[in-house]
């Protein structure tokens, strides 16, 4: 099940969004890149660093994500293994780094969001001053022209929008459901106006949050 999947079926809100450019190599106590026979990560983690384990002569080893690659290693003991993770990831299983910006481009980013319990959420209060960026999930009608006439309003009243992407939904192989970012927070007029017409076009809506825009 895709993330998107189970995100719509949680009572949550998406709270925060985080970019982080920065991976370690992290590994026990007496161990060093000398030592180093085996690297943990989630497969992206390892791609993004493929060049880097490349030289070290190191075997990628895929795991189901980079803090839980930390606790194994921490878990593991062995001097051969070591983890492509946070920082924060090796100070919280007590591991130490053993190389700085593992990354093979310095300017690859991964992003993290931070949920929240919707019935617990509070509505995000908006400071006029700051920078938002309002998600939202959406599934179009079955009509011809129905996705450039419902994002068509963002360009009409001046909206960006920041990313979108499709995903098809697991119960349903035969739908396309669409995800947007679009900078801006609804309590701009510009923004409402936006979605009201996109909601002219679409069978489900769904706004996934409204949070500050992350300055790297």
């Amino acid at each position: 099940m895709s993330f998107m999947d189970s995100f719509q079926r949680w009572d949550s809100k998406l709270y925060r969004a985080l970019s982080k450019n920065r991976a370690f190599s992290i590994g026990i106590e007496g161990s060093s890149l000398d030592t180093l026979e085996y690297v943990y990560s989630h497969p992206q983690g390892l791609s993004q660093c493929k060049e880097n384990i490349k030289k070290l002569g190191l075997k990628p080893i895929a795991r189901y994500d980079t803090a839980g690659s930390a606790k194994e290693v921490s878990e593991l003991k062995d001097i051969r293994v070591g983890a492509i993770a946070s920082s924060l990831a090796g100070e919280i299983y007590g591991l130490k780094v053993l190389k700085l910006h593992m990354q093979d481009q310095k300017d690859n980013f991964t992003r993290f969001i931070v949920l929240a319990n919707g019935k617990e959420t509070q509505k995000v209060q908006i400071d006029k001053s700051g920078e938002y960026i309002t998600s939202i999930i959406f599934k179009i009608k079955n009509i011809p022209s129905a996705l450039y006439r419902a994002i068509g309003g963002f360009a009409k009243n001046s909206v960006n929008i920041l990313k979108i992407e499709s995903y098809i939904p697991l119960e349903n192989p035969k739908e396309t459901k669409f995800h947007i970012d679009i900078d801006g927070s609804p309590d701009d007029i510009r923004v409402k106006e936006a979605i009201n017409e996109l909601r002219e076009y679409v069978t489900e809506f769904r706004v996934l949050g409204v949070y500050r825009k992350n300055r790297f």
